[in-house]
């Protein structure tokens, strides 16, 4: 089976409306590795007034959950990203990296 990817998936711990923990997110992760996943960019909501996530809270979510993906029997990469909602503010953000592109590609 070809690796498979899954390119918006709410599941850092306490970021945004997703996985509210850390176990809740490896149960996420388990079956999603279970469905032949390989491939993960994780996009917490960003919406200026109603989730603003600061990156050093994103970023210690994603290295833990990338630990976590380091025990699985074969390679599953996790990639930054963010579901960002459109503002006026929206290029300012992105040109001061304030918020994680699909997998770093802006």
């Amino acid at each position: 089976m070809k690796e498979l990817y899954d390119v918006h998936c709410h599941i850092l711990p306490g970021i945004d409306d997703g996985a509210k923990d850390i176990e809740v997110s490896k149960q996420m992760l388990q079956k999603l590795y279970e469905d032949g996943v390989r491939n993960l960019i994780v996009t917490p909501h960003y919406r200026r007034g109603y989730y603003t996530p600061q990156k050093s809270a994103v970023d210690a979510a994603l290295q833990e959950l990338q630990r976590f993906a380091g025990t699985l029997p074969e390679k599953f990469r996790i990639y930054p990203g963010c579901e960002v909602y459109h503002t006026s503010h929206t290029l300012e953000r992105l040109r001061d990296q304030q918020v994680y592109t699909m997998a770093n590609s802006f």
